[in-house]
């Protein structure tokens, strides 16, 4: 039994029938109803530096997950700040699954507003890995980072962690901090998430495995002159 997973690149094309859509990264197709939108405060307006979740619940904390035949996947999000999606196939199938979790803010007031926005991030990932089966699609794991507003235009992005070939199974961790600088337009809302996916394809002759679990997830958003 042999699994492969491929190197995961930003600009990497989704496989059919996985979540996102053609020509966006996974997550950005995240959406939350207008109802639920958070408005950026007077206090924040006046310098206050705005901590999520410890002033508030995340609003955004979506989960979704498919599988066929023998593939199995699991996802979850909650407002608290945790994620994780777990998949595997143990025969012939394919699993795939995938999670947003972050924060919708609306710029409601009457100009632009520089923000740094903070991202603290702790996760741990596992896959099950053997470069020797070449007969079968790409597996694929990916943890990222991303500023979009409501136009759906990507403002800042990056990935957290990729991976590659490797033989036997691997666990990895990591526990960062990033600063993003953004403008907040007024009229726009905007979002600020952690997206994790994961996918893989199992055959006659692999298995394959893989999961991200987000153990904690907290952004600050800090106003600048």
């Amino acid at each position: 039994m042999s699994v492969r997973v491929a190197v995961l690149i930003l600009s990497a094309v989704l496989l059919p029938g996985t979540f996102g859509c053609s020509g966006a990264e996974f997550g950005e197709s995240a959406a939350l109803p207008q109802g639920k939108h958070a408005s950026l405060t007077d206090e924040f307006a006046a310098g206050r530096p705005l901590a999520l979740p410890a002033d508030m619940p995340l609003n955004l904390y979506d989960s979704q997950r498919r599988a066929t035949a023998a593939g199995r996947a699991e996802s979850s999000a909650a407002p608290e700040g945790r994620a994780a999606c777990r998949v595997s196939a143990d025969g012939v199938g394919t699993a795939a699954a995938e999670f947003q979790l972050g924060h919708v803010l609306d710029n409601r007031g009457q100009g632009p507003l520089k923000v740094t926005a903070r991202f603290a991030v702790d996760y741990a990932c596992r896959v099950e890995a053997d470069p020797d089966d070449r007969s079968k699609p790409d597996d694929k794991l990916g943890l990222r980072l991303f500023i979009r507003d409501s136009n759906r235009r990507v403002l800042q992005g990056m990935m957290l962690t990729e991976v590659g070939q490797a033989t036997g199974p691997r666990e990895w961790s990591g526990r960062e901090s990033h600063a993003l600088d953004v403008v907040l337009e007024p009229g726009l809302a905007y979002y600020f998430v952690l997206a994790g996916k994961a996918s893989v394809t199992g055959t006659e002759v692999s298995t394959a495995s893989a999961e991200i679990d987000v153990r904690s997830f907290a952004l600050e958003l800090v106003p600048r002159e």
